[in-house]
């Protein structure tokens, strides 16, 4: 896909074993960037991270979600 703009993670470390985002709600997958991309829903990817954060805070924490 042309002319997106990626973003790896901050968390990447040297292995580099992460996805990158677009803006537009692509995914790749940041050691293969001429490889498949996936299309997300904007929204629902956005609602996805939050889930994802609000799931690993809880683990910080001790809480559990109860899934």
């Amino acid at each position: 896909m042309g002319g997106l703009t990626w973003r790896k993670s901050s968390y990447t470390g040297a292995n580099s074993n992460c996805v990158e985002l677009a803006a537009e709600g692509a995914v790749r997958d940041s050691k293969n960037p001429d490889g498949p991309v996936l299309n997300l829903d904007i929204t629902a990817l956005v609602a996805a991270a939050k889930t994802q954060s609000n799931w690993r805070n809880s683990l910080r924490i001790g809480h559990t979600t109860g899934t």
